[in-house]
């Protein structure tokens, strides 16, 4: 569960400053680049999480990155796509 949190708390953080996002040995590096305050907490937090099994330090940091990109959901939140995804593939046909 730590891990999921960690990542997708790491793709809001990543995206919110038009990061490249990474996986494995480049997660920490990519988040360091982007925002070193609040991807170090992430990494903190869950490598606090998994040495001592206490979540709250993780839990503050998400909770910090979710108030940069509008907060946490909340029951009754709905949102909506109105883009446009363009397939290459049903044009190829033509």
């Amino acid at each position: 569960m730590a891990g999921t949190v960690l990542n997708g708390t790491a793709a809001l953080l990543l995206d919110h400053h038009r990061a490249w996002s990474g996986s494995g040995k480049w997660l920490p590096r990519r988040l360091l680049d982007a925002d070193g305050e609040h991807g170090g907490a992430l990494l903190q937090g869950h490598r606090h999480l998994r040495e001592t099994g206490d979540p709250a330090p993780l839990t503050d940091a998400t909770v910090r990155v979710l108030g940069l990109v509008g907060g946490p959901l909340h029951e009754g939140y709905r949102r909506t796509w109105r883009g446009v995804i363009d397939s290459v593939a049903a044009g190829a046909g033509r």
